[in-house]
């Protein structure tokens, strides 16, 4: 079941944490540039990611990956270790023995699809979008996003790349609720970041399709929160 409905709300000023932000202090600014993990170019490892069509009676299962997630292998596998997290939850919920469905739409169904979101040389994006339906209840979301830095085969967290709670709380204050799925950045064309989109799970929604929120912040206003190893990552000013 794809994720249809996604609304996006554009943050104006995030006051939160902001003043003086980007006056900071000269000797602190290099002296954590000087501890930055530096970026050692690595030669990128590409690996090809199959589908998975495992049509029973009693359940179905459908994982899809578009071509650009398996651009990168460490990228790769943490996608490839969630899809098998999703698939082991959604089959040990349906028991040892799950009973055939006759009916086709009643059949307990894991849907789940991985897509490149963002590819540069410099930074990549996938998001994870889809279901689980063990024919109780309504549909459950399953949504994840993961950013990656081919140079030092890292995947940042928000955490991360934005250390402390001041941009949580700004969040928060403009509407973020729910569980936090992660991040998906937009790039320029010299693979820069512009904003980034929050990604949140409301799991009271009635549904998977309207689980899912975004709250689109531009660079302008992450340049006062992101950690200073990673401003770089972030178009000019």
């Amino acid at each position: 079941m794809k994720v249809a409905f996604i609304p996006v709300l554009v943050v104006g000023l995030l006051s939160v944490g902001m003043v003086g932000c980007d006056r900071q202090d000269a000797a602190q600014t290099s002296a954590a540039s000087a501890n930055a993990t530096p970026l050692t170019k690595l030669p990128p490892i590409a690996v090809q990611l199959k589908d998975v069509a495992d049509i029973t009676p009693a359940y179905n299962v459908a994982i899809s990956y578009d071509a650009a997630v398996g651009q990168f292998e460490p990228l790769a596998k943490q996608v490839t270790a969630f899809a098998d997290q999703q698939t082991a939850a959604f089959k040990s919920a349906l028991g040892a023995t799950p009973a055939p469905v006759g009916d086709a739409a009643q059949r307990p169904t894991l849907s789940l699809y991985m897509v490149s979101v963002a590819n540069a040389p410099g930074l990549a994006a996938v998001a994870a979008n889809g279901s689980a339906y063990t024919g109780k209840g309504a549909a459950t979301p399953i949504v994840q996003r993961w950013v990656y830095l081919p140079h030092t085969q890292q995947v940042l967290s928000q955490a991360q790349l934005f250390p402390g709670t001041a941009l949580t709380n700004a969040l928060k204050s403009k509407g973020a609720a729910g569980t936090a799925a992660g991040m998906e950045p937009t790039l320029d064309s010299q693979g820069k970041i512009t904003e980034i989109h929050f990604v949140y799970v409301l799991s009271a929604a009635e549904n998977a399709d309207d689980a899912v929120r975004k709250i689109a912040v531009p660079a302008a206003q992450l340049r006062g929160f992101i950690a200073p190893a990673y401003r770089g990552l972030l178009v000019s000013k």
